[in-house]
């Protein structure tokens, strides 16, 4: 599990006076689309904020006790060019709460992603057109992805919302360089 992995590098770290510095996070918690939404979200969105939520204070432990602040930290996560394309249909106020970093991930980032939930669940067996009548009413429509690509319009969401909360991760290790890649 990661929080098994979490503490196996903390103990590593504490127990070994010369231990290695610990200088980075690489995540790929992700699926491929083809899943429900609720799975996405628990991968793609909630299994990142597991992985930096367990890792990134580790970064802050070199075994020597000292909160380093050199440039050398960073977190890296897969993500995909659908996450960026998704929050560009997005109502503006949700880009704005989940491109600002300045809230949390139960403020701005799981409301969000319960409305997402909620749209998915009530159309689940719903003709494709409710869904994404659903999902435009919430403010997360899929472009011309929520027809001619469904699946696409729902990881889109989940990578989303996973890169949203890199930006709160950003914000509370200002020491880490937190990037995402595709």
């Amino acid at each position: 599990s990661v929080d098994a992995a979490a503490s196996r590098v903390r103990s590593i770290l504490t127990s070994r006076p010369q231990s290695p510095k610990f200088t980075g996070v690489i995540s790929n918690a992700g699926i491929l689309w083809g899943y429900p939404l609720p799975r996405l979200l628990d991968v793609c969105a909630t299994g990142v904020k597991r992985v930096l939520d367990a890792f990134a204070p580790l970064l802050r432990c070199d075994g020597d006790g000292d909160d380093d602040d050199d440039d050398s930290k960073r977190i890296v996560v897969v993500t995909s060019g659908l996450s960026p394309l998704m929050m560009s249909y997005a109502r503006p106020s949700h880009r704005d709460a989940l491109s600002s970093g300045d809230g949390t991930w139960d403020d701005a980032i799981r409301p969000r992603m319960d409305q997402c939930l909620e749209a998915h669940v009530s159309a689940e067996n719903a003709p494709l057109s409710t869904r994404i009548e659903k999902f435009d009413r919430i403010g997360f429509p899929g472009g011309p992805f929520a027809e001619a690509a469904p699946d696409f319009h729902m990881y889109g969401l989940a990578k989303m919302f996973g890169d949203a909360y890199m930006k709160i991760v950003a914000r509370d290790y200002p020491m880490v360089k937190v990037a995402s890649v595709d």
